[in-house]
């Protein structure tokens, strides 16, 4: 594994994207203030030891001053500090990714573990279908009743 791909897996992990190698390609270019990127598809055959690719004295320098960003930081100058309620222990400086949602039934504010989930528990859900319920019933019941008369 060369420096690019180690520097590249550090920030991105193993799995290897497109999309990724253009963001990494961006910051490396411009953290040594180099006015033409290099391109996504040059670092990336790079990295893999594709015949022909070498990394350069520029970009060996390139490689040596660059610090790939800690995702935590990004995500602590974005956070907000809250009190929450939840189920399970959730340490101290928990990062939770996911938008809140109001629950169909009693309005609660939660984080959905999928989200299509409307109900933030079984109960909440389960009043809100016999509530359905009831009313499909009654609009069927008075209906039949109209057309009794």
């Amino acid at each position: 594994m060369n420096a690019i791909e180690r520097l590249y897996r550090l920030q991105y992990g193993p799995v290897s994207k497109m999309a990724n190698w253009e963001d990494f390609s961006r910051n490396l270019s411009e953290s040594v203030g180099r006015p033409m990127p290099w391109s996504a598809r040059y670092l990336r055959s790079v990295a893999k030891g594709d015949k022909g690719f070498y990394i350069s004295d520029f970009l060996q320098r390139a490689l040596d001053g660059f610090e790939p960003i800690d995702p935590q930081e990004l995500f602590l100058d974005l956070s907000v500090t809250n009190n929450i309620l939840s189920l399970h222990d959730i340490p101290p400086g928990t990062i939770i990714m996911g938008n809140v949602k109001k629950c169909g039934w009693c309005e609660l504010l939660f984080v959905p573990m999928w989200p299509q989930t409307e109900y933030h528990d079984d109960e909440c859900k389960r009043l809100a279908r016999n509530k359905r319920a009831r009313e499909r019933y009654g609009a069927s019941k008075r209906h039949k009743e109209q057309d009794s008369v």
